[in-house]
């Protein structure tokens, strides 16, 4: 009878308990309210009744565990799921910024790669344009170097036909003897060779 009224305390404790966080501990709260069961209540004299022990057998086997196991579940599983919940958001985000953050560093260094091909390239063709300007200016110089040698020759060849106009016939075979040992020398005195030639035969 004492243990059956000791169960119908326990389970009045636990259906009125307003701290529901310490249910999840139900050992501690059992032993807290038998202590204090003992302590304020008295020996039963009808403790002999077995009516009202039935009653208290069957409200502790059928509605104190059930109950205890219910209210435990309610306040105990959602928790857990609620910090697995929560834990997995967390790693979703952190693996959502590691691979943007993957990816910012693949473009950064593509991005890297093309500025130094572009700057390759701009290089090349800038040693490309600096050749053919060299290569205009020594063109345009030998060019110049022929005008000016073409030149040089055409007023020799007038000096020498007006000089040529003054001479005598020994003298222009003189000067042409001495223009036929020197054209090896100096191939510009073979085109005045053949003009004294000509001179001589109109002679």
């Amino acid at each position: 009878m004492m243990d059956a009224l000791c169960n119908r305390f326990i389970w009045i404790k636990l259906k009125t308990r307003h701290d529901w966080k310490h249910l999840a501990n139900a050992e501690a709260v059992k032993k807290q309210a038998q202590d204090e069961f003992h302590h304020n209540t008295k020996p039963n004299p009808l403790a002999g009744v077995e009516g009202s022990a039935s009653e208290a057998e069957v409200i502790d086997r059928n509605e104190i565990p059930g109950d205890v196991e219910k209210e435990t579940d309610v306040f105990e599983v959602p928790v857990e799921q609620e910090d697995s919940r929560s834990g997995n958001e967390e790693a979703e985000r952190l693996l959502a910024k590691e691979a943007e953050i993957k990816m910012l560093k693949a473009r950064l260094y593509d991005m890297e790669k093309e500025h130094d091909s572009l700057g390759k390239e701009n290089e090349s063709l800038k040693s490309q344009l600096s050749d053919s300007v060299s290569d205009m200016s020594n063109v345009k110089a030998n060019e110049d170097e022929m005008a000016s040698k073409d030149e040089d020759d055409s007023m020799m060849q007038w000096e020498v036909g007006r000089v040529l106009g003054m001479l005598s016939v020994g003298e222009l075979m003189k000067v042409n003897i001495l223009l036929l040992h020197e054209g090896d020398r100096h191939p510009s005195h073979v085109n005045v060779h053949h003009r004294l030639n000509t001179l001589v035969q109109r002679l």
